[in-house]
């Protein structure tokens, strides 16, 4: 819910330092609605455990026709954020869709995201073949490298993933 602005299609950041008492807010994000209502597309907040200033947003965005991963970041404890950048790298408007975006920071602020990518599958849209990729950021998020592919195989869609249910993935550096 973007509370500065009063739109609910963005995000927030709401900061106490009196312990609840009084909030500042700032706006990070106002992303153009996933593509596909079957995409896995929670949103991730995440802390550099060796920077308290440094926060990393993870979202998915359709703004340039089907789902990608984006990330923002912020240095000053979320006082102002960074553009958004595109953290997949295959193709824009393809109708190739990623989601279920898992991101992590090492302990010494490094960071990388996970996420399935269906870039491989010979299908657009949610019901495709899909893999596991990674990039990483060494600037704490403003930018990422080219994606690598994790898995060695393509897994075929599997109709089970239409039910309702919990899909999880998980990242450690």
């Amino acid at each position: 819910l973007d509370l500065v602005n009063k739109n609910p299609a963005g995000y927030s950041f709401a900061k106490s330092t009196d312990g609840g008492a009084s909030f500042t807010r700032s706006f990070i994000v106002r992303p153009t609605p996933i593509s596909d209502t079957l995409s896995k597309g929670g949103f991730r907040l995440l802390a550099d455990p060796s920077n308290a200033d440094h926060l990393a947003f993870f979202f998915l965005d359709a703004r340039n026709g089907d789902n990608d991963i984006y990330a923002t970041a912020t240095f000053d404890g979320g006082g102002t954020w960074s553009n958004p950048a595109r953290v997949n790298d295959d193709p824009i408007g393809k109708g190739v869709l990623q989601d279920m975006v898992w991101p992590a920071f090492s302990a010494d602020g490094n960071l990388a995201a996970i996420w399935r990518d269906r870039r491989n599958g010979a299908d657009t849209g949610y019901a495709s073949a899909t893999d596991t990729y990674y990039a990483y950021s060494t600037d704490g998020g403003i930018t990422f490298s080219k994606n690598y592919r994790m898995s060695d195989s393509t897994a075929p869609y599997e109709t089970l993933l239409d039910n309702p249910g919990n899909d999880f993935m998980s990242a450690a550096l």
